[in-house]
Order: C-alpha cells, then structure tokens, then sequence
C-alpha cells in the first residue's frame, strides 16, 4: 500500500520531475464506444435524436445519424517541452494538423484553415495543447480517480507501474482528456518522472479510446529555435478574437467597465 501511496502521490502533484522533454504519441479512438461513453456521462440525447460525440485532436466535434464515421480512428501528435513555461505542440484536428507554440501565457498557433493566431498574452484566451496534455500533466485527472495498483512493466525500455483507475464520480470534467465516461482507465506511470506513458479508457471493459507515447526523450538538448513561432511566408499572427459565455456574476470581473443588471430581465413577467 506504501508503493500504491507513493505512486499516487507523484500523479497528483503538480510538480514536475525533468527540465525538457520530447514525445511522439498517438491517439487511438473507437468511435461508438466513445459516443456511447460522452453521450452517457455529460449529453443525455433528448428524445428521437440519434446524434453522437466525436472527439478529434482532444475537442469535441457533434455528428448527426447521416454522418457515418469510420470504427476507429489513429491520429499522431508531438511534444516539446522545456521548463519553466515553453511548449511547442503538433496534433490533429479534423484532417489537418494544427502546430501551436507556448512561452508564458502567451500562444501562438498555424493551421491551414484558421491561419496564424495569437492571443498576445491575453490570458482568457486560451488554446488546446493536444493528446499528449493528458500523459504528461494527469494532476487534475489523477485527483478524481480510485487506483489499484496491477503490477510492474517495461514500456519504451523504461520502468513503469500499470494502474487500474476507477473514477469517483463517472463523467467528471476533470477526467475529459483522458476519455469521458469510462468504467475505469488502464495507466502505465513511468516510475522515474511520475507522469503517464500510456492510458486506455474503457467502458463495460472494452477499450474505447487509447493515448499513448511511442517515442520520448527526457533532458536532452532541443533542436535550436524549436520554440520560436513560424507562420509561412507571407502570414503574420493576427490576434484571435475570443468569445465566451458568462455568467451575470462572473461578468463584473471580466471586463475593464463597469457592468449594470436590470433589477428585472426584460420582457420577464412578475
């Protein structure tokens, strides 16, 4: 139980345990069984409706009946790291492949349909990190999970620990990059750093949606200018206007100006 204790620990905290890393992952998807597992944990479908929930590159894209989808779906992602606060990320949305790069709260992002964005250090703007977010930062997730430990590994020649993980509560925010809606999550820890090389989500014990690192190298030098943003010739990075809902209480602390409520909304009777 002290080892379980020690593991868990070193999942949960924050800290991280190297200066630079480099990984390349995949993604691997079983599209009923993830529509099955979103839609049961956070979109109760209203009656009639057949739509499903397809997760691309760690977003969320909505499918109607009409729209048949393959039974799995592999997409590649890549990593680069260097602490304090610098990243450089490439994965999958959709078919193409969106690069976006980290330094502080400030991003910088290129795809070919959204073209070169940067949110100039706003930090209410945000912007996905990818697959990979989910292995190499698992605190939030690893905070509303049960764990049981199964045993010791060699994955990619490094020593790992293989976890069984029940979540507390099923369909918690917090578990999202891992796969909502799981039954439970198979987790290879990479015992020396502490963070994961590889989860399996499952539901009713068939695996539905898969990450896992194929390649990674801790501490080693990066490749010079790695972090540096690159938009192609003849693109610069425009801000990216951001839009988001508020509520009536978080609205005053949002904005730079003073906010008035109506006592009564309009329209409203009573």
């Amino acid at each position: 139980m002290a080892e379980l204790a020690n593991i868990v620990a070193e999942l949960r905290s924050s800290g991280l345990r190297w200066h630079t890393l480099q990984a390349v992952g995949r993604e691997w998807r079983h599209h009923a069984l993830l529509n099955e597992a979103f839609i049961a944990a956070t979109l109760p479908p209203p009656a009639g409706a057949r739509a499903g929930v397809h997760f691309q590159g760690g977003g969320t894209i909505v499918r109607t009946a009409s729209e048949p989808a393959p039974e799995v779906g592999e997409e590649i992602w890549r990593w680069w790291s260097q602490e304090p606060d610098r990243l450089k990320v490439e994965f999958a949305v959709g078919n193409e492949t969106v690069t976006a790069w980290f330094q502080g709260s400030t991003w910088w992002s290129w795809s070919p349909s959204q073209g070169a964005r940067t949110n100039e250090g706003r930090e209410n703007v945000g912007h996905g990190k990818g697959p990979g977010e989910a292995l190499v930062s698992p605190a939030r997730a690893a905070r509303v999970l049960d764990f049981e430990l199964l045993g010791e590994l060699s994955f990619l020649g490094r020593p790992a620990y293989r976890l069984r993980a029940r979540p507390f509560t099923r369909g918690d925010f917090d578990l999202h990059k891992l796969g909502s809606g799981a039954d439970e999550y198979e987790l290879v820890v990479d015992a020396e750093r502490g963070f994961l090389l590889r989860a399996e989500a499952r539901l009713g014990a068939k695996p539905f949606r898969a990450l896992e690192m194929t390649e990674m190298v801790v501490d080693a030098e990066l490749p010079a200018g790695i972090f540096t943003p690159e938009a192609p010739e003849g693109e610069r990075f425009e801000y990216f206007e951001h839009h988001r809902r508020l509520t009536l209480e978080e609205l005053p602390g949002s904005v730079p100006f003073k906010v008035f409520v109506p006592a009564k909304a309009p329209g409203r009777l009573g």
